[in-house]
C-alpha cells in the first residue's frame, strides 16, 4: 500500500512566539526541479510531491511526502522535516508539534481561510481553523474497486484513532477537549448546524450530525457529503456569503469532515473523475514525527487486513446481539454498529485514550496503544493556560521534536503549511 504524509507544524521564535513561516518552503527536490537537474524524478499527475508549504506570513508549515511504501516514506519524511527545521535554525526560528497554538493572540495567528469564513457565516461562531495544525494521510485505494470501498468504509470505522496522537487540550488558553482542534473544527461545528431536509435530518439524527458514514460505493460516499454540502452553501448564501466565494469550493470541501476522496490535486467532485480516488484521512492532530510515522505503519496493517478479508457493514448478527464493536478473525471483518462509533468517536475526542472503552476498541483494531504517547495528556490538567504558559510550552515541544527527529535521522530509516488548516 502506498501512503503519502502531510504534517503541519507551528513556526515558533526563541521566544516561543509564533512566527512567520516565510522561507522556509524550499526542499531539496523543488531546488533540484528548479535547476532543471532533477526533471526525469517528477512523480506523475497521481503522486503528490514532496516538500514544504506555508500561506503568506502564516506561523504554520505544511510538510508533505509523495505517494511511496510506508518504508520508503519515513525516511523521506525525516528528510523533508530536517531540511525544514535546518532553514528554520537558520532564521532563528523552531517548528512545534501541537494540534493547537494554545493561547496567542488573534494578530499573531495569520488570517481565517476563505473556507473557515463560510463555515463561520454558518455556524455562527468561530471555529478557529487558523489556530489549529492537523496530518493528512493519503492511502492508495487499491485496485479493485470493491477493496476500494472497504478501505473507505475502515477508514471510517478507524475515526476514533484520532486518541492516539491527540496533541492538544486548549484553544485560545480555554481547556475544550483532549482533541480540542477536532472539538472546535468539526464537533461545535455540526453542533451548530444541520441541514433543513427532513430527510437528511433523520440521517443527521442517525449518524448525530455526521455526514460521512459506511457506504456501498464511492459514489453514494461522494453523492452523501456533497447533499450535506449544497445545504450548508444555501445556509451560507442566506447569511451573507457571495456566490464567488462559495464558487472557489466543491460542496464537500466545504465540510468539515475526517475523510475525502481526492487526486492529487485535491478533493473530486461528481461524476467522479477518476476510477479510483486515493483516500484522504485527516482525522489526527499534528504530534511528533516518529508517533505519526507509527501510525501510518499502523493504518497500513489495518488496510492490509481489510484486503485480507470479507468486510461487513451491516447486518451483523455478532454486533445485533453483541456490544457494537465488532468482530474479526482470518475471513470476516464486521465493523462497528454506527451508534457505538459515534460513541467512540465522541470519546476519542473527549477523553483521548484515558477512555477505557476507546483504548480497548483500538487494542482490537490493532493499533499498539501502548505505543503511543498523545502530548494532550501530558499537558493536559489546567482549566486555563496563559500566553506565558503557552509560549513555554511551545518551547518544551520544539525542543522534543528537534530530539524527536534526530533519533529518526540516527536511525537511518525514519521509523521510529498551507493557508488553509488540514481540518478534522
Amino acid at each position: 500500500m502506498k501512503t503519502s504524509l502531510e504534517a503541519e507544524y507551528w513556526v515558533v521564535d526563541a521566544d516561543g512566539n509564533l512566527a512567520s513561516a516565510d522561507g522556509l518552503v524550499e526542499s531539496p527536490r523543488e531546488l533540484e526541479r528548479e535547476r532543471g537537474q532533477e526533471r526525469e524524478r517528477r512523480r506523475s499527475a497521481a503522486s503528490a510531491s514532496a516538500g514544504a508549504a506555508a500561506g503568506a506570513g502564516a506561523p504554520r508549515i505544511t510538510v508533505t511526502t509523495p505517494l511511496e511504501s510506508p518504508s520508503d516514506l519515513g525516511a523521506t519524511f525525516a528528510a523533508e522535516l530536517e531540511a525544514v527545521r535546518s532553514r528554520a535554525a537558520d532564521r532563528e526560528r523552531r517548528l512545534v508539534p501541537l494540534g493547537t497554538t494554545i493561547n496567542a493572540a488573534d494578530d499573531a495567528v495569520g488570517e481565517s481561510s476563505e473556507r473557515d469564513r463560510i463555515r463561520r457565516a454558518v455556524a455562527g461562531r468561530d471555529i478557529c481553523g487558523n489556530r489549529c495544525a492537523g496530518t493528512r494521510v493519503l492511502i492508495d485505494p487499491g485496485r479493485e474497486p470493491g477493496r476500494a470501498v472497504d478501505r473507505l468504509n475502515a477508514l471510517v470505522a478507524l475515526e476514533p484513532a484520532l486518541a492516539l496522537v491527540n496533541s492538544a487540550p486548549y484553544v485560545r488558553g480555554e481547556r475544550v477537549a483532549s482533541g480540542a482542534r477536532t472539538s472546535c473544527q468539526r464537533t461545535a461545528f455540526y453542533d451548530a448546524w444541520s441541514p433543513d431536509d427532513p430527510e437528511r435530518e433523520r440521517d443527521r439524527r442517525r449518524r448525530r450530525g455526521r455526514p460521512w458514514g459506511y457506504v456501498d460505493t464511492l459514489e453514494e460516499w461522494r453523492e452523501r457529503l456533497e447533499g450535506w454540502g449544497d445545504s450548508l452553501a444555501a445556509a451560507a448564501t442566506a447569511n451573507g456569503v457571495d456566490e464567488r466565494t462559495l464558487g472557489a469550493y466543491s460542496p464537500a470541501d466545504l465540510l468539515p469532515s475526517p475523510i475525502r476522496l481526492r487526486d492529487a490535486t485535491g478533493p473530486l467532485a461528481l461524476p467522479l473523475s477518476v476510477p479510483l480516488p486515493l483516500l484522504e484521512w485527516r482525522a489526527p492532530d499534528t504530534a511528533l514525527p516518529s508517533q505519526l510515522l507509527r501510525l501510518v505503519r499502523d493504518l497500513e496493517e489495518a488496510m492490509t487486513q481489510v484486503d485480507r478479508a470479507a468486510v461487513r457493514t451491516r447486518g451483523n448478527r455478532e454486533i445485533a446481539d453483541g456490544d457494537g464493536r465488532g468482530f474479526a478473525d482470518d475471513e470476516r471483518i464486521a465493523l462497528p454498529g454506527p451508534r457505538t462509533l459515534a460513541d467512540l468517536a465522541e470519546a476519542a475526542v473527549r477523553d483521548g485514550l484515558a477512555n477505557r472503552g476507546v483504548a480497548d476498541y483500538l487494542e482490537w483494531a490493532g493499533f499498539s496503544v501502548d505505543d503511543y504517547h498523545p502530548i494532550s495528556r501530558r499537558i493536559d490538567g489546567r482549566q486555563y493556560v496563559t500566553a506565558g504558559d503557552a509560549r513555554d510550552l511551545r518551547l518544551e515541544y520544539a525542543a522534543r521534536l528537534e530530539e524527536d527527529l534526530d533519533s529518526l535521522l540516527e536511525s537511518g530509516s525514519g521509523s521510529g503549511s498551507g493557508s488553509e488548516s488540514i481540518d478534522p
